[in-house]
C-alpha cells in the first residue's frame, strides 16, 4: 500500500505582514490574525489603491494591443480615456475627496503622456509570486508577493524586469 506523509505547516508571509510585525506584534496580530480593520484606510493606501486600478488597465490595454487583440480603432485618446473612466469609477469607492482623486488621476495622465510611446511589452500585470525560505519535515516558510508588471525591454540586458510602482511623495509622481 501507499505510505501517507503527514502535512507540512505552511507559513506564508508578505511585505505587510512583515512590516507590521516590526513596527508592532500586537497591531499584527489584530490586523492579520484576527482579521480585526480599522473602518478605512490610510489615505495614501488609498490614493496607491486608485493608482494601481489604472495602472492595471492601462497595462492590460498596453498588452492585448501588442498581442493583436484591439482595433486600430482604440486609439491612445480611447486608451487613456478608458483608463481614466476606470480610475473615476474605483475612486467613487474610495475614501478619497473629489480633489485627492482628481490629483492621483492628473498623475496618472502625466504617466501615460510620458510611457505611452516606451519600447517595451507587458508580460505579466499584478503576477502573485512566492519563494521558499525554509522547509523541513514539518514546515515550509513561504515569502509572497504581487508583482506589479513583469516587462519585456528589447533594448537593455537582462531584458525582461519586474516593476514595483511607487509615488514619492503625498502628491508625487507615479515611478517604476
Amino acid at each position: 500500500g501507499f505510505k501517507t506523509m503527514p502535512e507540512k505547516k505552511i507559513l506564508s508571509l508578505d511585505s505587510q505582514v512583515l512590516n507590521a510585525f516590526s513596527l508592532c506584534e500586537a497591531k499584527m496580530k489584530y490586523s492579520m490574525i484576527e482579521h480585526l480593520k480599522l473602518p478605512s484606510k490610510a489615505e495614501a493606501l488609498e490614493r496607491g489603491d486608485l493608482t494601481h486600478v489604472m495602472l492595471k488597465t492601462y497595462y492590460r490595454i498596453k498588452k492585448a494591443k501588442y498581442e493583436g487583440k484591439w482595433k486600430d480603432s482604440f486609439n491612445t485618446k480611447r486608451w487613456r480615456d478608458t483608463c481614466i473612466s476606470v480610475g473615476n469609477y474605483h475612486a467613487t469607492k474610495l475614501n478619497l475627496s473629489s480633489e485627492e482623486s482628481a490629483q492621483v488621476i492628473k498623475s496618472f495622465n502625466e504617466y501615460f503622456e510620458y510611457k505611452e510611446h516606451d519600447n517595451w511589452i507587458p508580460l505579466a500585470i499584478e503576477e502573485t509570486a512566492a519563494k521558499i525560505l525554509f522547509e523541513d519535515e514539518d514546515y515550509v516558510f513561504l515569502y509572497t508577493g504581487t508583482i506589479d508588471l513583469i516587462l519585456q525591454w528589447r533594448s537593455i540586458d537582462p531584458p525582461i524586469l519586474a516593476v514595483d510602482h511607487k509615488s514619492s511623495s503625498r502628491f508625487g509622481p507615479i515611478t517604476p
